[in-house]
């Protein structure tokens, strides 16, 4: 019994960071702003759009290699693309002052 809860907490916490990624990246993309902004923005699109392909590629691959064994769950694939658009939307906005 003891363990379903401690499953159950990870899972909300999860869930939660999950919420507060996905807010934050519609606030970003929904927000106006100047040309250097659209250009930081512009960017960090990119970034999490390669990073979210590679990781799905990589995830084909491990898929084919080992023996059918499912590497890849939708929320782990949004996870993915939420946090490489974070990580990358911080990175421009210190290197391009944003």
């Amino acid at each position: 019994m003891k363990f379903y809860l401690t499953y159950f907490i990870l899972a909300i916490v999860i869930l939660a960071v999950l919420l507060i990624l996905t807010t934050r990246t519609l606030l970003h993309l929904f927000r106006r702003g100047d040309e250097r902004r659209q250009m930081i923005l512009g960017k960090s699109c990119i970034v999490s759009f390669a990073g979210t392909l590679v990781f799905l590629l990589l995830s084909m691959v491990l898929f084919a290699v080992t023996s059918g064994t499912v590497w890849l769950h939708p929320i782990v694939c949004l996870i993915v693309a939420l946090l490489f658009f974070t990580i990358s939307l911080a990175y421009y906005n210190r290197k391009l002052g944003g």
